[in-house]
């Protein structure tokens, strides 16, 4: 009798950036973007999961725009028409529900599409986003069809059912002079 392995689950990361892809120089001091963080935890491995990353940004989450979110799209479903399994995304903290709504709008395709972030910089002691990403692309190679999902802190949640303890800031409420852009 011989072994057959079953080919690797393929997942495609999508980076904007985000504290998660950040690095502070000293306790306290303010976090930036750092592409060497981004690119060690972009080599984050998962037993069998072929993952190819993508940068789109590295951005703080405040700065994410509708271009970046457009492109996002773009891309992930590029990617899953390709083959890949699933698509996950690394987003800044601050704004990820409010991406995630609107992705989970817009997600037309039966692969998860998954996001997820970090609380503390990936040159901070104990930080969080190695694991959150792992689990994430762990979550975006299961077989859930059509889950749109984000990660955070070894839970998946579903974004129809994720929510903010606050309002978001009066700068990201619409403004009645404002004609939100088509996506598709």
């Amino acid at each position: 009798m011989t072994g057959t392995s079953a080919a690797p689950s393929a997942v495609t990361l999508l980076t904007l950036g985000g504290t998660i892809f950040m690095a502070q120089e000293s306790p306290g001091r303010h976090a930036r973007p750092d592409d060497a963080a981004g690119r060690r935890l972009s080599a984050t491995g998962v037993d069998g999961v072929a993952l190819t990353s993508h940068a789109i940004a590295n951005v703080s989450s405040s700065d994410v725009r509708p271009r970046h979110l457009r492109e996002v799209l773009e891309r992930a479903r590029a990617a899953v028409d390709a083959g890949a399994d699933g698509v996950v995304l690394t987003h800044g903290t601050d704004t990820l529900e409010e991406s995630a709504f609107l992705l989970n709008r817009c997600w037309d395709r039966e692969a998860p599409l998954v996001l997820t972030g970090a609380m503390r910089p990936a040159s901070a002691p104990g930080a969080d986003g190695p694991a959150n990403l792992h689990d994430a692309v762990r979550a975006a190679a299961s077989p859930l069809p059509g889950a749109s999902a984000c990660w955070w802190c070894s839970t998946a949640m579903r974004i129809s059912r994720t929510r903010s303890p606050r309002p978001p800031p009066a700068r990201l409420r619409p403004s009645p002079r404002h004609r939100p852009e088509r996506w598709g």
